[in-house]
């Protein structure tokens, strides 16, 4: 050959020139964009590359399983005890790796692990894998590249086409013994066939036309024959609801109809949907938001509350997936932690649990709103099967209740603390009282025995002015003893012992009124009082009280020349007792001050007192339980009513 014809022409070394020009292809920018599932193993089967497809395909994360073993990532589906796509893929792997040559698998079932986000367990998925070495100078294999193709949606296909040949094949099987009418149509339409079903339908069906017929048959015959399906229709015969379906005979040359009275299945249909709508109208008059999720996790029912507590318009809007709802919401426990999706109430309901009362934070992620939920979840069984068909969650809005729960226990808490400043003060006032009645007393007895021993000793030696003020100094003292008394039953009111026995108010009444009489028995006085006047209470503390009452009113009717005092009952829904009297009588203006220790009224001026013993009253009726007020009229008398327990 000569030199001349070895060289290249001028257009292979422009072609040369150019390819030398361009950059290096960037093979991870290729592999990353190759529209099918790749990923590269080492010898370890270790995961070192993984393109997006794949990630895609798989729906996992590159951080998640980059480094990882493949079947720790890809595991067999446990549900599934046919499961065997882990066996194989891993024996393909090792003849790649025994071999070194390119191994084709035949379709697989490999299930897909879901992300809990989207409810977690396996998808059902096909694939069609080949498994290609990548070796080193030596020639051996340093990586494989596993690139697969997802087929699911084919392989679902042929299974559907096969179950349809398998029930065309079935039904052409048992024509004679089949229980609904079957016949058989050439392409005219005429009828070559009829099962005895078929037979006893149309003889009895009075029909002047084949009720069986249907139109167009040519059009229906290359229909079929180009789908290898077959066609279902609904018809009417004679009033009865027919389920037609029209096959190819195995010659392919004529129409095969089978025929099912379905009107029965079509009134218990319509029964269902009245039931459904039965079940609407329930679900809508029920306060309680309720979910209802299908074996899919796909929210089927939502009622009004469960919408107006998600900030929904309508169904339709319910009705999506739940993994879907994580992207609105967020819920945490009551402590502030955060749920992870995984351990939402449907989702706990979906995986079959049972929970009653599980109480979570809702957070709104558009708007921020936050309210408390609590969640009751049931799965529902069928009861022939216990087979699991859908999912209920109910929710109450509970965020008020909550509240008010913290109130309480903030107010708990401030009653509690108030108590014990009580139960401190009430120690500080036993302490005043023993000084008081000790302490306080001494100096003024003594002071009162001075004064009567200087009057008996030094009487003739005083003048009269000196024994005027030892008089005026005699009497103060005298004075502040009773005042001293007076504080210290008002303090036995409010802390003696309360002992509950069955009480006669009326013979307390007489007892107490006879001892007025008899210190001033030249009084005109009428008394009435009621007879059997019973209540439940402590005998010697209601003595005082009437003790108190009555000598009030014996006080201020002083200045009549007959005196009417009325101690009985009113029957008013509730027992009400009253101390009644003609006398003196107050400003109403006055009445919300006429219990208040040491207030006295304009009317009480130019009496002896200290205002304490109505305070007692109304203190020892309060400890019993009752209420005490009082009316009157200047001028024209008073009445002290009080209620007490009924004996």
């Amino acid at each position: 050959m000569k030199r001349a014809d070895m060289r290249p022409s001028e257009k292979e070394q422009n072609l040369k020139d150019r390819n030398a020009s361009e950059p290096a292809p960037d093979f991870k920018a290729l592999f990353e964009s190759a529209p099918d599932p790749c990923l590269v193993l080492d010898r370890q089967l270790r995961i070192i590359a993984i393109n997006k497809a794949y990630l895609r395909a798989t729906m996992t994360k590159r951080e998640e399983i980059m480094g990882h073993h493949l079947f720790e990532v890809f595991p067999d589906n446990p549900d599934d005890p046919k499961a065997d796509g882990m066996s194989m893929l891993s024996n393909s792997l090792q003849r790649v790796l025994k071999d070194r040559v390119t191994d084709v698998m035949a379709v697989q079932k490999y299930d897909i692990r879901r992300p809990s986000a989207q409810g977690g367990g396996f998808e059902e998925r096909y694939w069609s894998p080949i498994n290609t070495p990548v070796c080193a100078a030596d020639g051996e294999v340093v990586h494989i590249i596993h690139r697969v193709q997802d087929v699911t949606e084919v392989t679902r296909l042929k299974q559907m086409e096969a179950q349809s040949i398998a029930t065309k094949q079935r039904l052409a099987s048992f024509p004679m013994l089949n229980p609904h009418p079957i016949l058989e149509l050439d392409a005219d339409g005429k009828v070559t066939y009829c099962n005895p079903a078929a037979e006893a339908f149309l003889k009895n069906s009075k029909a002047e036309f084949n009720p069986f017929l249907p139109a167009d048959l040519p059009a229906i015959i290359q229909e079929l024959k180009g789908s290898d399906a077959c066609l279902s229709q609904v018809v009417q015969i004679n009033g009865s609801t027919f389920e037609e379906t029209i096959c190819l005979t195995p010659d392919l040359h004529a129409l095969r109809i089978y025929t099912m009275d379905i009107t029965k299945r079509k009134r218990a249909q319509q029964e269902r949907e009245r039931a459904l709508l039965q079940l609407e109208s329930v679900l809508e008059s029920i306060n309680e938001g309720v979910v209802i999720c299908d074996l899919n996790g796909d929210i089927v029912i939502m009622n009004q509350a469960a919408l107006s507590l998600h900030g929904l318009e309508s169904d339709e809007q319910a009705r999506r997936p739940m993994s879907e709802y994580s992207e609105q919401f967020e819920l945490f426990d009551l402590e502030g932690a955060s749920i992870p999706p995984e351990q939402w109430p449907l989702m706990r309901a979906f995986r079959g649990e049972r929970f009653v009362d599980y109480e979570v934070q809702v957070r709104h992620k558009e708007g921020g709103k936050i309210w408390i939920g609590s969640y009751s979840g049931t799965p529902v069984r069928q009861q022939s099967s216990d087979e699991m068909i859908l999912a209920v969650i109910t929710i109450r809005d509970i965020t008020d209740r909550k509240q008010l729960e913290e109130q309480i226990v903030r107010l708990n808490a401030s009653l509690a603390a108030r108590v014990s400043e009580l139960e401190e003060a009430n120690h500080e006032l036993t302490a005043f009282n023993h000084m008081v009645s000790h302490d306080l007393r001494r100096p003024l007895n003594t002071m009162g025995v001075s004064c009567q021993a200087i009057t008996m000793m030094c009487g003739d030696k005083l003048d009269e002015s000196c024994k005027e003020y030892v008089r005026i100094a005699y009497n103060n003292v005298f004075t502040m003893n009773n005042m001293i008394e007076s504080l210290l039953q008002f303090s036995s009111s409010m802390h003696a012992e309360l002992r509950r026995d069955i009480v006669n108010l009326s013979e307390l009444a007489k007892a107490v009124l006879a001892e007025l009489k008899l210190s001033e028995p030249s009084r005109r006085v009428s008394f009435h009082v009621a007879e059997n006047l019973t209540v439940s209470g402590d005998s010697s503390l209601l003595r005082s009280v009437l003790e108190n009452l009555i000598g009030n009113a014996w006080k201020y009717t002083g200045s009549r020349e007959e005196a009417v005092i009325d101690i009985g009952a009113m029957h008013d829904g509730k027992e009400t007792f009253f101390v009644r009297d003609n006398g003196n009588g107050f400003d109403m203006a006055e009445a919300d001050h006429i219990f208040t220790p040491f207030k006295r009224l304009t009317s009480a001026e130019g009496y002896k007192g200290f205002g304490i013993g109505l305070a007692t009253v109304a203190r020892i009726i309060r400890r019993h339980g009752g209420t005490v007020w009082a009316e009157g009229e200047k001028g024209k008398g008073a009445t002290f009513y009080f209620t007490l327990p009924a004996g």
